[in-house]
């Protein structure tokens, strides 16, 4: 959905597929953030506000492919290895009490907490996108949710190292192959998308004409996480 709904609003810009990722999340993820504010989050919302994202843009979709095959064999096999950890229900401290405990929380009420409380206080920009994948399939439907975003980080890294004029494969593959990327991108955690995001907008920002999504991104990397 937020693939599809990014996809639509850049068919016009020549932008690289993961920068239209970035901006449907991040324009779906405060669309859920207003329905908890309603108290009007339950599956059937959350399934009619997918559904209209993808009815929006699947059209660009088929006309506009995430990104070339051919550039990720050399990762397949740290995508094998981490699926299946992101597939296997949450054991990560923080994903299980704090990200996905308030989540589910969310589920329970349709409403966000009143709640004031530290993590209460804390941005949950990509928790908002986890609540539309926990009301379909629990944890392992949010792990993969920031899973997602860390094979995105693979394409995106090689869009601006292109962008820079050098071959980015390399350090992409030294990013992706960090024991600490796959245990943190593998869980419910939000820090490797923050990293995506962080990467976007620097991507934009070598773009003049891309200023305003920059700002976009850079505002929703704060919901995303404070630092």
């Amino acid at each position: 959905s937020s693939y599809a709904l990014g996809r639509r609003l850049l068919r016009h810009l020549d932008l690289p597929a993961p920068i239209a990722l970035a901006v449907g999340a991040a324009l779906l993820a405060q669309a859920i953030f207003l329905l908890l504010l309603a108290g009007w989050v339950n599956t059937w919302t959350l399934t009619h506000l997918g559904a209209d994202a993808l009815a929006t843009g699947y059209k660009d979709l088929l006309t506009a492919p995430f990104g070339r095959a051919s550039a990720c064999v050399l990762f397949v096999p740290y995508v094998g290895l981490y699926a299946v950890h992101a597939l296997a229900p949450e054991i990560q401290p923080d994903g299980y009490t704090y990200h996905l405990g308030l989540v589910s929380e969310w589920m329970r009420t349709g409403a966000l907490s009143d709640r004031v409380g530290f993590y209460e206080m804390l941005p949950q920009g990509v928790e908002m996108l986890f609540t539309m994948a926990f009301a379909y399939g629990g944890h392992s439907a949010a792990k993969l949710i920031h899973f997602a975003f860390t094979l995105a980080m693979i394409p995106l890294m090689i869009a601006t190292a292109r962008r820079l004029g050098f071959d980015g494969a390399p350090a992409a593959a030294l990013f992706f192959a960090a024991p600490v990327v796959g245990v943190c991108g593998a869980s419910a955690y939000n820090d490797v998308a923050l990293a995506f995001y962080i990467l976007a907008v620097f991507y934009l920002l070598l773009a003049p004409s891309s200023l305003l999504l920059a700002g976009l991104l850079a505002g929703f990397c704060y919901a995303v996480k404070l630092p």
